[in-house]
C-alpha cells in the first residue's frame, strides 16, 4: 500500500506545481492560478484532516483535528475572492503545522521511515510553490495588494 500511498500523493503535488508555472506560461492567468493554488491548497488540507480519523491511536483529538482542517478549508476558500494574500498565507502556515501534529500523533509516520520522509518531502513541494505564489503575488500584482 505505501507505493500506492506514494504515487498518489506525488501525483497530488502535480497541480501545485501547474498552478506555479502557469503565470511563467501566460501572465494573463496569474490571477486565477493563484486562487486555483489556494482553493486546491485548501481542499488538501481537509482531505488530509480526514486522514487523521483514521490514524493509530485513534484519539477525540485526531478527529478534533481533522474537523479543525475542514474548517481551515472553508476559511482559505472565503479569503480567495476577497483577500487572496491571506488564503495564501493560511495554506503556507497550514500545510507545515500538519506535518508537525501528524509526526507527533501517527504512529506510521512514527515507525515508517519512508512514509515520514515521503510527507516532508510533499510538504517542502507544496510550501515552495506556495512561496513562489505568494513571491509571485507581492512582487508581480499590485494591484491586488
Amino acid at each position: 500500500p505505501l507505493k500506492t500511498i506514494q504515487f498518489f500523493g506525488y501525483l497530488g503535488v502535480l497541480p501545485f506545481i501547474f498552478f506555479t508555472i502557469v503565470p511563467w506560461l501566460n501572465f494573463d492567468l496569474s490571477a486565477i492560478s493563484l486562487m486555483a493554488i489556494s482553493i486546491y491548497g485548501g481542499i488538501i488540507i481537509s482531505f488530509l484532516g480526514g486522514t487523521a480519523w483514521g490514524w493509530v491511536p485513534n484519539s477525540e483529538n485526531n478527529i478534533r483535528f481533522g474537523i479543525a482542517c475542514t474548517f481551515i478549508n472553508l476559511i482559505i476558500v472565503f479569503f480567495v475572492f476577497t483577500k487572496t494574500l491571506i488564503a495564501l498565507i493560511i495554506c503556507l502556515i497550514a500545510f507545515p503545522l500538519f506535518l508537525f501534529y501528524e509526526s507527533q500523533n501517527n504512529t506510521t509516520f512514527k515507525n515508517d521511515a519512508e512514509y515520514a520522509e515521503m510527507r516532508r518531502i510533499l510538504t517542502l513541494l507544496v510550501t515552495t510553490a506556495i512561496l513562489y505564489a505568494l513571491h509571485l503575488f507581492l512582487t508581480h500584482i499590485p494591484s491586488w495588494r
